[in-house]
């Protein structure tokens, strides 16, 4: 009896590899975030928590996400406004 009960515990506590990945569909809220991040980062590169070349590196992709989002979200309101006509 005791055999029974353990195996559903064991398959349901190995069952652990998933990962749920939470994302905003809006532009502008994902642009704040990404502000915030390189606040972060440059307030934890001036700590001397990380050093230049990671600093740099976080900075580049955090700066080129950002201005990709801004850029979509210009395009977004182009063809909203062109619609309108």
């Amino acid at each position: 009896m005791k055999k029974l009960l353990l195996i559903p515990l064991i398959v349901t506590s190995c069952h652990k590899g998933m990962t749920k990945i939470h994302y905003s569909r809006n532009i502008k809220k994902c642009v704040e975030n990404l502000e915030n991040l390189e606040r972060w980062l440059h307030r934890d590169y001036e700590d001397g928590r990380i050093p230049y070349d990671i600093a740099e590196n976080y900075a580049v992709v955090i700066v080129n996400t950002k201005y990709g989002l801004m850029k979509k979200r210009k395009l977004k309101k182009e063809i909203d406004n062109a619609s309108e006509y």
